[in-house]
């Protein structure tokens, strides 16, 4: 399995920063093309100059940016890859988390886990399933092509990395990271990559047949994606290769399994924060969807120790703000991380141009 001290490393920072720079850009408010535009200059200019990746990384492919057809007034998704510039072998693809301005991103990538739906990539078993949620987040990426003018225009994720390989004389690292909805998209993603491979997989040519890549993740705060079945079979492909990063006071990786969800109500108890009794129903509600349901959510790597969180005083006596400085903030203090300075803003952000 994963080697416990892979959330204390210097490569948990990079891709923990990496990931947070998906989310660059959530509530500009123009069509996908020309957001995906200015996205890309936020996250070139943090590639730029923030310390931890600065002049370490350059943008290679996307950002390809997803909204709703019709009803997403913000965008849903984000996503990108690097290239290492020290080491041209090493990519990143880095995924974004909910966009915490646009209500649809919520119903349906994160809050539509009531449906599952099997695996249907590699050699898994027929009772390996995610969520309807993490499928259609998955569907978004496969079916990406970055917008004319962007890196790796034209091409979708799986025909640029063809491209990589086959222009490679050597071994190339592909490594998927991303935060929240994004950390949950970062074990789908890397497990889909690399049971798309070779030619194992019987639906597809492979995009790597000789076996060049090698394909690794970093899951930071994500929630459950699949049941038992699949947790098992991710463990066996990725396990070895994965580092899922998550708080012990953080809630968004207690969903969506029962018995995590179930810890809750008492998980910010030592500070004297206590749920309120309509937020307890809720949660009582869920649960019981998903018994019913049969929806057995596991967490993949689930020996990974979590980082030790701590109660933070300074955000008052209120559950939801403590559990959004625990999943977001918390993060940042935990790895050794410089803070954030910019709070969410959801006024929309019209382009200067």
């Amino acid at each position: 399995m994963t080697p416990t001290n892979c959330t204390q490393t210097t490569e948990a920072k990079v891709m923990l920063a990496l990931a947070y720079i998906a989310n660059l850009g959530y509530n500009i408010d123009e069509g996908d093309c020309r957001a995906a535009g200015e996205i890309r200059d936020l996250i070139v200019e943090q590639l730029n100059t923030q310390e931890i990746v600065k002049g370490d990384w350059e943008l290679v492919w996307g950002p390809y940016v997803y909204k709703f057809p019709l009803i997403a007034r913000f965008r849903d998704n984000t996503f990108y890859v690097v290239r290492n510039t020290q080491d041209a072998s090493r990519y990143v693809l880095a995924i974004a988390g909910t966009n915490p301005c646009e209500i649809w991103d919520w119903v349906f990538e994160d809050f539509m886990v009531g449906h599952m739906t099997h695996w249907a990539y590699g050699s898994a078993p027929s009772a390996a399933k995610i969520s309807a949620a993490a499928a259609l987040s998955l569907s978004i990426l496969h079916n990406g092509i970055p917008c004319p003018g962007l890196p790796g225009e034209g091409r979708h994720l799986k025909d640029f990395f063809r491209g990589v390989v086959a222009e490679s004389s050597g071994g190339v690292s592909v490594t998927v990271s991303g935060h929240s909805l994004g950390g949950e998209m970062a074990s789908t993603a890397a497990l889909w990559l690399a049971d798309t491979q070779g030619p194992q997989d019987l639906r597809s040519d492979g995009w790597d047949p000789d076996g060049k890549a090698t394909v690794s993740a970093f899951c930071f705060a994500g929630p459950t994606a699949g049941n038992q079945h699949w947790a098992d079979y991710y463990d066996s492909r990725l396990g070895e290769r994965t580092c899922r990063v998550w708080n012990s006071m953080d809630i968004v990786p207690h969903a969506w399994n029962t018995g995590d969800l179930s810890k809750l109500p008492d998980l910010y108890r030592s500070g004297g924060i206590k749920m309120g009794f309509a937020l307890k129903v809720l949660i009582e509600g869920i649960k019981l969807k998903l018994e019913l349901a049969r929806n057995d959510y596991t967490q993949y790597n689930v020996g990974q120790p979590p980082l030790d969180g701590k109660v933070n005083p300074s955000q008052g006596d209120g559950y939801f703000s403590q559990a959004l400085y625990q999943h977001v903030e918390a993060y940042l203090d935990l790895l050794g991380l410089p803070p954030e300075t910019s709070k969410t803003d959801c006024s929309a952000q019209k382009s200067g141009l």
